[in-house]
């Protein structure tokens, strides 16, 4: 075995060893959350009985969405093993390809000799959420980001290594899973090229690019910018920016303290890049750091000044995760430098898995994180098994309402919803209906900037008040004080009944 052999093989042994420490940390999730929007069309590609009525998966399954890829490659796998294990492989294996390259391309951001190998505990451990419109580097579930996310970094490797043909190519191919991912580094990366001089290149690359990402760019841009449908465009700017996602779309919604953490973290990376970088390296970052400085400001400029409010479907702000990663990285090399003086390279994995086992004792001893990958609460299996049980004793096309903030139901009960807070679909024929159809259950008016308000007042009043009338088939409750269901109990647990019309 040859020495470049060794390497990568000590990479890919310590990007698992990372993969594994952060869903211990952060918990493996599954069958709920965003995977709404995902699983529940896997499950329903692989038994089409499922899911007749519900509101979400009839409007999805009829067009294109940007889950289609995810959909497609799990529903292929999923004939001969388990949703459940499945994700579990992949979510493992996408962190360790986003763990390992980024040990290389902080190994290649140094001037000297270094491991890279802490580079992965400060992205993924120390300065996690450090960003800017609640985005993160990587997940702890197995959504359409995590698989763009694991192959974008190895574009940005080769980029930097000036391997741009190759970085168009995996740059294309992330974008098949979160097209904004991939659209996003490529407009930081064909400027960088464009206002370099080198346009030829920069058209090679943008024509590559574009060539593998064209499956999902293409449809997905016919229909957010050319078919809007029959609607009312103001009401779905301001549901979807303000009331459902306002964390994610509108820059003055942002928390300032996010503006705060992150900008100290970008200062202090570019900082110490320039001590530690050959000056060609240094030039090129900082171009890109810069290129998104400049997107930034645009984005924010074109909506929240100009209000051009179709702007806000690109969501620039998901950029902040890469001048994060950057900057955790070249930290990370600073650290790695200051302790090689003291200790032979050798003993970097061992101190790495050391800094993430404190970092997660602390999370134990401090914030009563269980040293687990099933971070559930007892309700929280509770309720799981609840939704087995309803899948398995309720017919296929039962109607169900349930309680606004069970994010789970539609993956783990299998069975339609009116209207679920969670998934939704981005298109304003989609939100006009939703936000009628959470009105009518929930009778909650939307307030903007509290969406966890808008959960709870919503809980308060299906729990306490809502009863099973048609077109409903069974109603999910939270069982609440002493109040009456009316219907059949099927089943009654510690905390949660279910009612049949």
């Amino acid at each position: 075995m040859n020495n470049q052999t060794k390497i990568a093989f000590s990479d890919v042994a310590i990007g698992l060893v990372y993969a594994l420490l952060f869903l211990v940390l952060k918990g493996f999730v599954f069958n709920t959350a965003d995977l709404g929007e995902h699983l529940s069309l896997v499950y329903k590609a692989l038994q089409p009985s499922l899911y007749v009525y519900d509101f979400y998966v009839s409007e999805a399954w009829n067009v294109f969405t940007i889950r289609y890829y995810y959909v497609q490659l799990m529903a292929f796998f999923g004939q001969w093993f388990s949703i459940a294990h499945l994700s579990w492989c992949f979510n493992i294996l996408c962190l360790t390809s986003s763990a390992v390259a980024w040990i290389k391309l902080a190994r290649y951001l140094s001037a000297d000799k270094v491991t890279g190998y802490l580079a992965p505990f400060f992205i993924l451990f120390i300065f996690y959420g450090w960003t800017i419109g609640g985005n993160a580097i990587q997940y702890n579930l197995l959504i359409c980001s995590t698989f763009a996310k694991a192959i974008a970094p190895w574009s940005l490797y080769l980029a930097l290594r000036n391997k741009w043909s190759w970085s168009a190519v995996l740059l294309g191919v992330s974008g098949l899973f979160q097209i904004l991912v991939s659209l996003q580094l490529a407009l930081v990366l064909g400027a960088y090229l464009l206002f370099s001089g080198r346009w030829k290149k920069c058209i090679a690359f943008g024509l590559l690019w574009l060539l593998f990402a064209a499956p999902m760019l293409l449809p997905v841009t016919l229909r957010q910018f050319v078919v809007e449908g029959e609607s009312n465009n103001a009401l779905f700017y301001k549901v979807l920016y303000e009331v459902r996602n306002p964390h994610h779309y509108l820059p003055s919604l942002f928390a300032w303290t996010s503006y705060l953490k992150a900008i100290f973290l970008w200062t202090i990376g570019i900082i110490s890049l320039k001590f530690m970088a050959e000056e060609s390296v240094f030039r090129k970052v900082v171009l890109w750091m810069i290129w998104i400085f400049v997107g930034l400001l645009m984005y924010t400029f074109l909506l929240e000044i100009l209000d051009w409010k179709s702007i806000g479907k690109l969501q620039f702000f998901k950029t902040t995760i890469w001048l994060g990663a950057f900057s955790a990285a070249v930290i990370s090399v600073l650290l790695e430098k200051w302790i090689l003086r003291y200790v032979g390279m050798q003993w970097i994995p061992a101190m790495a898995a050391l800094f993430c086992c404190i970092w997660i004792g602390r999370s134990h001893i401090i914030f009563d994180t269980p040293i687990v990958f099933d971070h559930r609460t007892d309700e929280q299996k509770e309720l799981s098994g609840v939704h087995e049980w309803i899948e398995e004793n309720t017919p296929d096309d039962a109607l169900f309402a349930t309680f606004a903030s069970n994010e789970s139901f539609i993956c783990e009960a299998k069975r339609s919803q009116f209207v679920a807070w969670n998934p939704i679909i981005h298109e304003p024929a989609f939100m006009d209906e939703w936000f009628k159809r959470f009105g009518s259950i929930y009778h909650q008016p939307f307030q903007s900037q509290d969406y966890m308000g808008t959960l709870e007042r919503a809980d308060i009043f299906f729990n306490d008040q809502f009863q099973v009338q048609a077109p409903f088939t069974h109603a999910l409750f939270k069982k609440s004080g002493g109040r009456k269901y009316y219907g059949q109990i099927l089943l009654e647990t510690e905390h949660f009944i279910v009612v049949s019309r």
